[in-house]
């Protein structure tokens, strides 16, 4: 190798990285897109705007003590945390999602 090139990327490598930039774009989508995108053989960017009508609610809680728990569980055990707080918030209403 000359000085100045760069180690070529292996295939491994490469495809590492993709699946990382997909997490990525995965935890900024809505689960249902993600899904279908996922369970899709050949999957495409779409061609144009997409949009689906359901029917739904939005539900606003202020649960007292809530972010200083968020914050200690995730101080304690990193994003794991997070993970054991939606997973007991799931419990108590399962039809609800939690989210930040």
């Amino acid at each position: 190798m000359s000085a100045g090139s760069s180690p070529s990327t292996s295939v491994e490598d490469r495809v590492e990285d993709l699946e990382l930039q997909l997490k990525l774009f995965a935890s900024y989508s809505p689960a249902e897109v993600v899904l279908r995108y996922a369970n899709d053989p050949d999957p495409k960017p779409p061609m144009q705007p997409e949009h689906n009508t359901f029917r739904g609610a939005i539900g606003f809680v202020d649960v007292s003590g809530f972010t200083a728990l968020s914050e200690k569980l995730s101080k304690d055990h990193g994003r794991k945390g997070a993970e054991l707080l939606n997973q007991c918030a799931a419990r108590c209403s399962p039809r609800v999602a939690v989210g930040s």
